[in-house]
């Protein structure tokens, strides 16, 4: 019994570029690569929990607030450091 031989790659994908409508010359100039459509994925709600509130939302894997609380957290933020920042040009500089 003779194996089987495995169809190429290059083939595979060539075929496949023809079958979409492509001709080889355009598959060729495109680098030779096609580009297949996805299956659409049931989406899922959000993955992120804000620590502050506790809604949902998109975020990355470092991202601990929602858009909204982070909004707020900044705003927080720029309040005291301009405090900070009033208060050295009242007392001066005292090291």
């Amino acid at each position: 019994m003779a194996k089987e031989k495995k169809p190429d790659r290059l083939a595979l994908k060539a075929s496949a570029a023809l079958a979409a409508g492509m001709s080889y010359g355009q598959w060729v100039a495109a680098g030779g690569t096609i580009q297949m459509d996805e299956p659409e994925q049931k989406q899922e709600a959000p993955g992120r929990i804000c620590t502050d509130c506790g809604a949902r939302f998109y975020g990355g894997s470092r991202t601990l607030y929602c858009p909204e609380c982070r909004h707020k957290r900044y705003l927080e933020s720029a309040r005291r450091t301009r405090e900070r920042r009033r208060e050295r040009k009242i007392n001066g500089s005292i090291a």
